[in-house]
């Protein structure tokens, strides 16, 4: 339900603006922070199995996110031919405009189409934490703790750190904040449980 609704919003995007809707939809096949797929210049990027993230990361800690399907491939391709028609290189529907005016423009677009957390309860940042607990599952076999998984801690911790490391964290104990922990999965448990019980009684 979550991807369907990921996929209305990038739809409504794009009847705004189709070179944002593809940067959303970057956004959420790779994890990239808004700054970095508004900055993002996809022709010296692509390291063929690699998409080399440097521009607008955190900290100007660089790093490598896979390309490791089709589907991946086929957006960087696009993002590469309306790169290839502009003089900077950049992912940009107007690359005159500066990053700040860019990055605003991305943000009001996203807010205009629901992504805020007035309407859809999710914000541009918010984008990250679905590609997380994507990739976490496809990594486990598991749903992350914050969604409910019951994960063995060896496992977890592997998993972690390759998720915390594509999102331009150094720490796997970063990815915790999007994944959630064995003691929040614990507790949401919990929660779930106290709730079904309110409701029987």
């Amino acid at each position: 339900a979550e991807r369907r609704g990921t996929v209305d919003v990038i739809e409504r995007m794009r009847q705004e603006c189709s070179v944002a809707a593809l940067q959303m939809e970057i956004q959420c096949e790779f994890g990239l922070r808004p700054r970095e797929v508004v900055m993002l210049k996809p022709l010296s990027a692509d390291q063929g199995h690699m998409l080399f993230v440097t521009d607008g990361t955190k900290g100007g800690r660089a790093r490598m996110v896979p390309i490791d399907d089709p589907r991946k491939r086929e957006l960087i391709e696009r993002a590469k031919e309306i790169a290839r028609g502009n003089a900077r290189g950049i992912l940009s529907d107007k690359p005159s405009r500066t990053l700040q005016k860019a990055l605003t423009h991305y943000y009001y677009l996203a807010r205009k189409v629901g992504v805020c957390r007035a309407d859809l309860g999710v914000t541009l940042h918010g984008l990250r934490h679905e590609y997380a607990n994507r990739l976490f599952k496809d990594l486990t076999g598991f749903d992350s703790p914050v969604n409910g998984g019951r994960v063995p801690a060896s496992v977890a911790g592997v998993a972690m750190q390759r998720v915390s490391e594509d999102l331009g964290h150094g720490r796997k104990h970063a990815a915790a904040a999007y994944l959630g922990s064995v003691r929040h999965m614990d507790y949401h448990t919990y929660q779930s449980i106290k709730a079904l019980i309110a409701k029987l009684e």
